[in-house]
């Protein structure tokens, strides 16, 4: 499945989560990939907790925030 045109309310996050993520225009994952993680938590009510819901659901589908690219399962992610 191409995960870039998954739209974000399909995500297992916080329904809080998703509507702030839709009122700055955050449609689909690939809306997603394409801002940092600096530029999230700018958003309002995005927080390091929502960072870390985001980061983790993410990560699930081998995905990481900022930068967009797929890495491989088991791959450390510690510094995303």
């Amino acid at each position: 499945m191409d995960y870039l045109v998954k739209k974000i309310d399909t995500l297992p996050l916080r329904k809080r989560l998703i509507t702030a993520l839709k009122n700055d225009q955050i449609i689909y994952v690939g809306d997603l990939l394409k801002r940092s993680e600096i530029d999230l938590l700018r958003c309002p009510f995005i927080g390091p907790k929502s960072m870390k819901e985001i980061k983790k659901v993410l990560n699930t589908l081998s995905l990481n925030i900022a930068t967009g690219v797929a890495h491989k399962k088991g791959e450390d992610n510690a510094r995303y």
